[in-house]
């Protein structure tokens, strides 16, 4: 919403050989002849939820970078920042240009009207491969590969202990030493 443009960056040329590091260097390919004053980045990814891709970039074009930001109040060239930090509140006051990886709770959405909706299909959409970013496929193999995925083993249901809790206490340590195995 409110977009002047957008830019696809394809990597069908990948086939699937695509992971953390590939995106992040594409990403560096597109915006290392940029000018910009923060990048905002999602946190995580829904496909694995690792959070790399943004602080990789920031790396790569050697900017500031704040993660998890729930608030960001920018006057000037210096941006005051509010992250989340294991049930606390971190303020962080760092220098343009920087990233940063949004956290559930910085805006609150708007819907689209009608309006906008109509004047989105108009805006540009510009589709780069990795040859307009002069990059070569050899150079963006994936570092990482997923040899597996499974579900967790199902859980078996529990045991309820009868008796007075003495007796609770007993059953509890004989069910942890022969059954759990876990002391």
């Amino acid at each position: 919403m409110g977009a002047d443009k957008a830019v696809l960056l394809d990597t069908e040329d990948l086939e699937d050989d695509v992971d953390h590091y590939t995106i992040s260097e594409m990403l560096n390919a597109f915006f290392k002849d940029k000018e910009y004053d923060i990048i905002l980045g999602g946190n995580v990814a829904v496909d694995d939820g690792a959070g790399q891709v943004a602080p990789r970039l920031a790396e790569l074009l050697d900017i500031n970078q704040v993660t998890t930001i729930t608030k960001l109040d920018i006057e000037g060239t210096k941006a005051t920042i509010e992250r989340d930090v294991e049930g606390d509140v971190e303020v962080v006051e760092t220098e343009l240009p920087l990233l940063v990886t949004c956290q559930q709770g910085l805006n609150e959405p708007r819907y689209p009207s009608l309006p906008g909706i109509m004047k989105a299909k108009k805006k540009p959409l510009e589709t780069l491969d990795l040859d307009d970013l002069g990059l070569d496929e050899d150079e963006l193999e994936a570092k990482t590969k997923t040899v597996d995925r499974f579900l967790p083993p199902e859980k078996q249901a529990g045991k309820k202990l009868e008796g007075e809790p003495a007796q609770q206490v007993e059953e509890l340590i004989k069910l942890l030493k022969t059954e759990a195995k876990v002391i």
